[in-house]
């Protein structure tokens, strides 16, 4: 009996599993132990389709800025112009041609050129003629002629802790030298005296600083900058007044000096400022204006940082160590065109037509040092240009005009 017993309520328990609504999991049928994981997934792979889209873009836009810059300021030329080389002026008493200036150098005599060699310097009309001849007492390469009215003076760079000048005839009025080194400077008449006084960024053993020093070398006063070594000095007249200031550019914005350092304005530019030269433009009269190099393009900008103009730099031209520029009226009846020789171990002469388009490329040999525009011997109505490159001074006047033909603009 008690046999019995026991198997029936085994019994009755199998019954009551059986009869249980709550199923039994499998191991095929168990849920996933977390749902949110899976959501989880779902958002980092759709993250990561944005992500790779946005490369995608990225890069899209990378090799589209270019043409697009390139469709934006290129003007297609319609036709090409030459021009024709000459030699301006070449003597084996000047030596290596490094700087040429146009100016009133002496007292009855107009308007002259100045050709400076490393060994002389030539004065000239503008055929090249010559009309009087100084030696140097201090030969050398990179001898650049400062000018302030009648009182020019020659500037010899030497090596990096010498500077050295000489007056207009020729002899040495005082050099530098010792512990300190010089680096960039400017030129010109900051006291409207008509003598020349020298900005010069100077390194020494106790930190950089800005000296004026005048045109015997004295110094007239010292600005402490620990950046004055490397920055780039001009001396102009910005506002048009007859006064000159020290300017020079720091980031993005350019920084006024009047004649006895003291900071008199502030000038915000649209982009940082490193190369930049002075060149005349047409429509700002008889200013300068700022010409540097950003983004493939040529940038002209007024001393109160409105842009000017710009105009498109092919290749990588704009990668340049300095640069030249100056108008030029090479045919009469149509404005001015634009001349530019950029410089990064030789030199890349441009030249853009009155819509801004190219009109005329050249590779030289060397870099150039100076380029400017001079009444033409052929016509009075017309310039032609003047470039000092390859140690010589050249003429260049405007050649045949030949139409493009349309396959050459692709």
């Amino acid at each position: 009996m008690p046999d019995t017993e026991y198997v029936e309520i085994e019994h009755e328990c199998d019954n009551h599993a059986g009869n249980n609504e709550q199923p039994m999991a499998t191991g095929q049928q168990l849920p996933l132990a977390d749902h949110g994981s899976g959501i989880t997934r779902a958002i980092l792979r759709r993250w990561l389709y944005l992500v790779l889209l946005c490369c995608a873009g990225a890069m899209v836009l990378t090799i589209l800025l270019p043409w697009w810059q390139h469709q934006r300021h290129y003007r297609r030329p319609t036709s090409r112009l030459a021009l024709q080389r000459s030699i301006f002026l070449c003597d084996p008493r000047l030596g290596t041609v490094a700087d040429m200036k146009r100016g009133h150098f002496h007292s009855g005599m107009g308007e002259e050129i100045a050709v400076v060699g490393a060994d002389a310097v030539f004065y000239t009309d503008f055929s090249g003629r010559l009309h009087s001849r100084v030696d140097f007492s201090m030969p050398g390469d990179g001898t650049r002629l400062v000018p302030a009215g009648e009182h020019h003076a020659f500037l010899q760079p030497g090596i990096t802790n010498r500077l050295a000048v000489m007056d207009q005839s020729g002899k040495v009025r005082w050099a530098m030298g010792g512990n300190s080194h010089t680096g960039r400077y400017a030129a010109g008449d900051l006291y409207g005296d008509g003598h020349t006084e020298f900005a010069v960024g100077w390194l020494t053993q106790h930190g950089g600083c800005l000296r004026l020093l005048d045109e015997n070398g004295q110094l007239l006063w010292e600005r402490p900058d620990p950046e004055a070594f490397f920055r780039n000095y001009a001396v102009v007249d910005v506002w048009q007044d007859g006064h000159h200031e020290i300017m020079y550019p720091e980031r993005d914005r350019l920084v006024l000096l009047d004649s006895q350092g003291q900071t008199t304005g502030i000038i915000r530019l649209p982009f940082s400022l490193e190369n930049y030269t002075l060149c005349p433009w047409p429509s700002a009269a008889s200013a300068p204006v700022i010409l540097t190099t950003h983004q493939n393009l040529l940038w002209f900008i007024g001393f109160d940082g409105r842009l000017l103009a710009q105009r498109y730099l092919p290749d990588d031209y704009y990668d340049s160590a300095s640069f030249y520029a100056s108008p030029v009226k090479l045919r009469a009846g149509e404005p001015p065109y634009f001349a530019v020789v950029l410089n990064n171990g030789q030199g890349r002469l441009l030249l853009y037509d009155p819509h801004g388009a190219i009109v005329h490329e050249e590779k030289l040999s060397v870099e150039c040092s100076a380029l400017f525009a001079i009444p033409s011997k052929h016509n009075l109505q017309t310039q032609d240009l003047l470039l000092c490159s390859e140690g010589m001074a050249w003429r260049l006047a405007a050649g045949k005009v030949r139409p493009i033909r349309w396959f050459e603009l692709f």
